[in-house]
């Protein structure tokens, strides 16, 4: 019962995110509108909230209470990367479409399978990110309701099946840093300091 009223509210949630997305997204992303659209994701951040040697190392040297407090707060951290991380998959997503719209016309087919190629790790992410954020909230509400409960593996969202969230978004940098190669000067460089 609690888990469908959970999903119920997530749904709901998930809806409004949409209706939202549509009435305030770009229409056409071109590239002036990338760079000052993005947040810095702190890589190094993601990637030890995500490392299972951490996690094992915290298990072992922290009482189960502190145990607990320290994967909540970790959870808080993630969901936060993993958020910053999903609207920079927005952002490259609509850019992606923009340059597909756009090598169609000019006939381009370098820059029409990179901007494909893009838009399809971005969709790929955001349906992946998602599912973690739903598991991440699952997770947090029973630490929360039943705090001797066994406190989960944040690092065990790393992969599922043959996604792999790190692997995934470093995929999606490359791609569209191979994109702004298309716009040439320094905006391939301005691309990746602003990640």
């Amino acid at each position: 019962m609690i888990v469908g009223f959970v999903l119920a509210v997530m749904a709901g949630i998930a809806v409004s995110v949409a209706l939202f997305q549509r009435l305030y997204r770009f229409r056409s992303r071109g590239p002036e509108h990338v760079i000052p659209y993005l947040r810095a994701g702190g890589s190094e951040e993601l990637d030890s909230l995500v490392d299972s040697r951490e996690e094992l190392y915290l298990s072992l040297n922290l009482d189960h209470e502190q145990f607990v407090k320290t994967q909540i707060n970790r959870i808080h951290l993630t969901r936060e990367k993993l958020r910053r991380r999903g609207h920079n998959a927005v952002i490259f997503q609509e850019w992606a479409d923009y340059e597909l719209e756009r090598s169609r016309q000019t006939r381009n087919p370098e820059t029409e399978a990179t901007a494909e190629k893009l838009f399809n790790l971005c969709a790929q992410f955001r349906m992946a990110a998602f599912w973690i954020e739903g598991q991440l909230t699952l997770w947090q509400i029973k630490l929360l309701v039943l705090p001797r409960a066994k406190a989960p593996q944040i690092s065990r969202l790393r992969k599922i099946d043959s996604f792999d969230l790190l692997e995934a978004y470093q995929q999606i940098r490359q791609t569209a840093a191979e994109l702004a190669l298309a716009y040439g000067g320094d905006f391939r460089e301005r691309l990746q300091s602003a990640l």
